[in-house]
This record gives structure tokens, C-alpha cells and sequence, in this order.
């Protein structure tokens, strides 16, 4: 018994006089101390609120192959890679004076994805942040994800610029719900307009944002991003998989490799960063160990106009149905008269 007391009490001593209390986080290099403050902030709040886990992290995230993310343009971009890269201080950050930009006040409330569906939730956040309409219109990712069924981004914009791939609201057709209510199939009326593919050039995406467009990220996912650091640090390592997510704002910043950082809106949970958004330093997109692929959303198609009301209990809407179904038949279409002027 005087043994284990004696080894208790060296125990107790060591955890809490030599920095090894497992409630002690890693800190940041001496350039980044401001990045630091924030970060411990941030993570402390987030702590009172719970922890997450590996396993439950890897459950939301659920990491896609680069490969499959990327699609055709991964071989591209490795070739780039064995290329000279040019950190963002080099590339004119004197020419042209930058601040920051944040449309956080555009989005819609941060939403949890499933199954690998990161291409998804981070294009339909890119429409809804560029239709300003947050109280309004909160699109389906459901409805979006059956477009192109891929864990690929670009086959995201292909799918979601064509015409007649118009989505439904999430009321429509909600995260939860296998199948849609029908009034998705009259209110699909929002998709991707023009969009501009811009490769990991840093500087077009600041330009992007400048001019009020987000943009959308395709990324080797980092580790500090996986276990929802709010500020993830430049010198992180990568996990084995990739992310997409949105950016929907920067902020200049020479404390930080690099020069400055991006706000994402992330699809893991508002418990996850700083209520669902981290900070992303632009140096990740020029390390030789990592991948970004990113689209500009210059232009969103907004069909609108007046929706059908989601109300999927009054018997009306099982005529809709019906009636659309079997439009051949002239009596349908006669006893259905009404539906023809609603729609």
C-alpha cells in the first residue's frame, strides 16, 4: 500500500508540474502565436461542448480516394507538382492591395454529411452562398447528389451546370429522407451557372472572393482539418484521403507562411472548428505533399419564382403525381385541367 501512494503521488506530480496533463494541446511555432491564441480559444469551447473522437471524426469525414476526387485532372496535377513552386508571398501580393473578404453572412446553417458525399455539400454551400438567400432558399443535397452519384468535384459542376439538372430545396427532399416529397419535382429550380476552373492558383482564388464569388475546394485533407482544429496549421501532416469543402472568405495575415488564410465552411457538424467553419493558411495549397483543385462560382441559375408549399399530407399532391404520370391519357388530362394551369 506505501508503494502505490508513493507511485501515485510521483504520478500526480508529473501530470500536473511537467506539461504532461493529457488536457495540454500543441501549440504553434513562434510565428504563428497569434494563430495560437485563437486556436486554444476556439478549441476550449469546442471542448466544453465534447469532444470528438477518431472514431466518430472518421465516421463524418469518411475521406475519399484523391483519385476518385480529383478525377481526370489528378494526373495533371501531379506533373505540376514535380514542377518549382512559388510561395504566395512571391507571386505580387505587393501589386495589388488585399485585406480580406468573409460571406459567412450568405451561408446557410452548417449541415452534417454522409456516406463520403464532401463533393456535394461543399458545391451546393458554393450555390447557396452565391444566391444570398440564407433564410429562403437552403438547397437539397440529396436532390444534388442524385445528379451524378460520384466522389468526384469536377463531375459535381459537369453534373450541377447542366440544364434540366435543376435541384429542390431541402424541404423538398431533406439530408434525412431516402426518397423526395413531390413537390421536389415542381420546385427543382436552382443549379450551377457559369464557373471557372482554377487549379491551386492561390492568387485567382483571392481574385474570386475579391470580386463577392466563393470558391470551391478540392484538397489532401489535413489532419489539424480532421480533428476540427479551428486553426489548422501550416506545418500539419496530411491524412491518406481527400476533402471538398467551400471557401467563403480570406483574411491577409504576414504572421502566417504564406501570407494570409481562407475561411471554409466545412459539412462535418457546427461542433467541429468554430461552429462549423476553420481557418485554412494558403500555404497548404503550395506544399509539394498536398493537392487543391478549386472552381470559382461566378453565376448561379435561379428559376424560382413562385414554389409549391411542401405539404405532402393533402391529397392534391397525390393527384399531382398521378396526373403527371399518366399526362397520355386525354381524360387524365381532362379531369386534371387544374393541374396543368398550376404547373
Amino acid at each position: 500500500m506505501k508503494n502505490f501512494l508513493i507511485v501515485f503521488f510521483a504520478l500526480y506530480l508529473m501530470t500536473h508540474f511537467t506539461g504532461c496533463s493529457t488536457n495540454t494541446t500543441d501549440g504553434f511555432t513562434s510565428h504563428e502565436e497569434i494563430v495560437e491564441q485563437m486556436n486554444s480559444k476556439l478549441d476550449s469551447e469546442r471542448d466544453e461542448r465534447g469532444s470528438i473522437d477518431d472514431a466518430e471524426m472518421r465516421r463524418r469525414a469518411n475521406l475519399m480516394p484523391l483519385e476518385d476526387l480529383f478525377g481526370e485532372d489528378f494526373e495533371e496535377m501531379k506533373k505540376k507538382k514535380k514542377q518549382k513552386r512559388i510561395l504566395i508571398k512571391s507571386v505580387g501580393m505587393e501589386e495589388k492591395a488585399r485585406s480580406g473578404a468573409d460571406y459567412r453572412y450568405r451561408d446557410t446553417p452548417i449541415k452534417s454529411q454522409w456516406n463520403g458525399t464532401c463533393t456535394t455539400f461543399g458545391g451546393v454551400a458554393g450555390l447557396e452562398n452565391k444566391l444570398n438567400k440564407p433564410s429562403t432558399v437552403d438547397l437539397s443535397e440529396r436532390d444534388s447528389w442524385s445528379k451524378y452519384k460520384q466522389y468526384s468535384s469536377r463531375a459535381f459542376v459537369t453534373a450541377l451546370s447542366k440544364e434540366g439538372n435543376e435541384i429542390c430545396r431541402e424541404q423538398d427532399w431533406g439530408q434525412n429522407n431516402t426518397n423526395p416529397n413531390p413537390t421536389c419535382a415542381l420546385n427543382r429550380k436552382w443549379r450551377l451557372g457559369e464557373s471557372l476552373y482554377i487549379s491551386d492558383n492561390i492568387t485567382s482564388a483571392l481574385d474570386a472572393l475579391d470580386r463577392g464569388n466563393p470558391v470551391y475546394l478540392a484538397m489532401s485533407t489535413p489532419n489539424d482539418m480532421l480533428y476540427c482544429r479551428s486553426v489548422i496549421r501550416t506545418t500539419t501532416t496530411f491524412s491518406e484521403g481527400g476533402h471538398a469543402i467551400l471557401i467563403v472568405g480570406y483574411k491577409m495575415d504576414s504572421s502566417i507562411v504564406g501570407g494570409g488564410y481562407f475561411i471554409i465552411k466545412n459539412s462535418w457538424g457546427d461542433d467541429c472548428g468554430e461552429d462549423g467553419y476553420q481557418y485554412l493558411p494558403f500555404h497548404i495549397c503550395n506544399r509539394d505533399d498536398g493537392y487543391c483543385s478549386m472552381w470559382e462560382f461566378k453565376t448561379v441559375i435561379d428559376k424560382s419564382g413562385d414554389v409549391v408549399p411542401v405539404d405532402p399530407d393533402q391529397p392534391e399532391f397525390k393527384w399531382v403525381k398521378k396526373c403527371k404520370r399518366m399526362w397520355w391519357s386525354l381524360w387524365i388530362k381532362k379531369k386534371c385541367w387544374w393541374v396543368k394551369v398550376a404547373l
